[in-house]
């Protein structure tokens, strides 16, 4: 019997942005915040909509909807700054459902938040 089906992985191509790359405050920019809904309370970007990364559950169609939906030029996902990052995997996932422009802070929150302030 088979105890252990492996899931089809959902990995598409998004790109690296420094935490202190002018392009996050682009307008027209979504931004999303992959870390869990008590960490965005805490602490996250002022334009940041919360969309917490699960490793073993896909975004659901009603999530990604939102995100194809809102008109934005580019999408920047942050995450928790581990290894695997959570931004840097939401990125890749959201890229592989046929989103363009996708991008994922290096550093997650972490670097955000110790980056010089403007």
């Amino acid at each position: 019997y088979a105890i252990h089906v492996p899931c089809p992985e959902l990995s598409g191509h998004a790109e690296p942005l420094a935490a202190t790359d002018p392009g996050l405050g682009e307008e027209g920019a979504l931004v999303l915040d992959a870390r869990s809904a008590a960490e965005f309370a805490a602490w996250h970007l002022p334009r940041a909509r919360s969309l917490p990364y699960d490793y073993l559950e896909p975004v659901a169609p009603r999530e990604l909807g939102a995100v194809v939906s809102s008109g934005a030029s580019r999408v920047v996902v942050y995450g928790d700054g581990a290894d695997p990052d959570s931004g840097q995997e939401l990125a890749k996932e959201i890229a592989a459902r046929g989103v363009r422009n996708v991008f994922y802070v290096e550093g997650g929150a972490p670097a955000l938040r110790a980056r010089p302030a403007p």
